[in-house]
C-alpha cells in the first residue's frame, strides 16, 4: 500500500505515494478517513504520487473538503504536477490544493 504513517508527540505525517487509481483507492481510503477523523495535528505529503485516476482525484477532494473541518489542522503539501493536472482537467481549482492549510 502506498502509504506511510508516522505519529510523534501526538502530531501525525502521512505520505501517499506511487500510483493512487480504482484499484488503490478502498485501501488508501480505508487507512486515511480514521486518520484525519482522529484529532491533533495532521501533515498529508502528496509528492509521492506517480499517477492519478478518477478515483485517486476523489480521495484527493475527500480530503480537501475533510480538511477544514478537521479539529486540530491539517496540511496538504507537495502535490506534484501531474495531480494538479489532473485537477486541472477535471475542472478543479488546483491552486486551492496547493495553498490549502486548514487551522482549527
Amino acid at each position: 500500500m502506498p502509504i506511510d504513517i508516522q505519529t510523534l508527540e501526538n502530531r501525525s505525517h502521512c505520505r501517499i505515494s506511487g500510483v493512487v487509481n480504482i484499484w488503490e483507492a478502498a485501501d488508501i481510503w480505508r487507512v486515511l478517513y480514521p486518520l484525519i477523523c482522529s484529532p491533533g495535528p495532521l501533515r498529508i505529503d502528496l509528492a509521492g504520487i506517480e499517477a492519478c485516476d478518477g478515483a485517486g482525484l476523489q480521495i484527493v477532494c475527500q480530503l480537501q473538503r475533510l480538511a477544514g473541518a478537521r479539529a486540530g489542522g491539517v496540511r496538504l503539501e507537495g502535490a506534484p504536477e501531474a495531480l494538479l493536472e489532473v485537477m486541472r482537467e477535471a475542472g478543479l481549482d488546483a491552486r486551492a490544493l496547493a495553498d490549502l492549510t486548514a487551522e482549527a
